[in-house]
């Protein structure tokens, strides 16, 4: 194969046009999987404010800063190691620390397996088998999408005999078969709810929800625990008659489900307070505010949103293509504006120094600050 020209496209970078002397060829870039990290809060009386996990090894966090860079950068290095973790199905493995800092959460997806630690001593204090884990804002409290410690075991195929026996038919059969006890092993799953007080778990509900024939597909943790499901309720768009997932918000004892069911966002972010939840989606951006009752109180033209970031009752969104910041108060969006675009001229470092953001008042006066150059790629929001 000859290669006669390479196009990189503008906004996504990891995508690649290859012209050759057999046609064109698109590639998608994707590098090694990003080491699991997280913050631990300092009310927790740790020392540590980072740790991450590097070959099966809880390390603490230090960051360092480059000073002699012409546009400084903040970096992290492994510092003291905190524990030894074992290698479970392929290896790779998330980490999520609750709102306190006290405990944190470490999963093995593949193994389908979860592991809770204390972290003034780093002991295991639970495990069980899940995929996902969400905490509480609010208190030592977290969701787990518990599967069966038994799957289905998909049903072996024979291979049949005659012009119709091929590898491939046998493979498309097993492929069928593995992709049907997958599928079972879902219906197989339920969402349990915990309590972690003084080094020990007590379960609060070992099932929440109870719409039979409804599959979990996704958690959401915060002020409210968020429950995605996929199944024979739910919604349909008025432009498709597919199914698609649904998003429901319970309390954390899992008993009492806040509000209806709404279509499950792409992304989700509470603010501080817990008073606004940003949902993000192909469509648009939501804005929901939880007290006194939870409702939509904001809907705007932000699809597709990749990053979103509250500071107080700010919220700040980026786009493939732009990044804005919405001031929200006293239950209503007060002004939208533009903070970056990919159209303006480019530059060596964007910075939204907070100090230099319009006021609520310059809101209100409709004073939008300059637009700065938005780089092509993924965007990080930060705050």
């Amino acid at each position: 194969v000859k290669l006669y020209t390479m196009r990189v496209h503008p906004l996504q970078p990891h995508l690649l046009v290859l012209g050759t002397n057999m046609g064109l060829v698109m590639v998608s870039l994707e590098g090694p999987h990003t080491p699991a990290a997280a913050t631990i809060a300092d009310a927790s009386g740790c020392a540590h404010s980072a740790v991450g996990v590097y070959q099966n090894i809880l390390y603490a966090l230090s960051p360092t800063t480059d000073r002699e860079s012409r546009s400084p950068r903040v970096s992290s290095r492994r510092g003291s190691k905190l524990a030894d973790l074992p290698g479970k199905g392929d290896g790779r493995v998330s980490i999520a620390a609750s709102t306190s800092g006290r405990y944190l959460a470490v999963i093995w997806p593949e193994a389908t397996e979860f592991a809770i630690y204390q972290t003034d001593c780093w002991e295991q204090v639970h495990s069980g088998n899940a995929t996902q884990i969400v905490w509480s804002a609010t208190m030592d409290v977290f969701a787990a999408d518990v599967h069966a410690t038994t799957a289905p075991s998909p049903k072996s195929t024979k291979r049949r005999s005659g012009l119709l026996s091929s590898a491939k038919t046998v493979e498309k059969e097993k492929a069928k078969a593995e992709a049907a006890a997958a599928e079972a092993a879902k219906l197989n799953t339920s969402v349990a709810v915990y309590e972690v007080s003084n080094g020990e778990v007590r379960e609060v509900n070992e099932k929440v929800g109870t719409d039979e024939g409804v599959m979990f597909t996704n958690l959401h943790g915060g002020f409210l625990l968020g429950v995605s499901t996929s199944g024979k309720g739910a919604s349909k768009t008025e432009q498709s008659n597919e199914a698609h997932d649904e998003l429901s918000f319970y309390s954390w004892d899992g008993q009492t489900q806040v509000g209806g069911k709404i279509p499950d966002p792409l992304a989700l972010q509470w603010d501080n307070s817990s008073e606004y939840c940003a949902m993000a989606y192909s469509h648009g951006l939501s804005i929901y505010r939880s007290r006194p009752d939870f409702r939509e109180i904001a809907h705007l033209g932000f699809p597709n949103a990749e990053a979103m970031c509250w500071a107080k009752q700010q919220l700040f969104v980026a786009t493939p293509s732009s990044v804005h910041i919405v001031y929200v108060a006293k239950g209503a969006v007060l002004a939208t504006f533009q903070l970056a675009s990919h159209e303006t001229t480019p530059c060596a470092l964007v910075r939204f120094p907070y100090a230099d953001m319009p006021s609520e008042a310059d809101a209100k006066r409709g004073e939008a600050p300059p637009i700065s150059y938005r780089p092509p790629g993924p965007v990080a929001l930060l705050g």
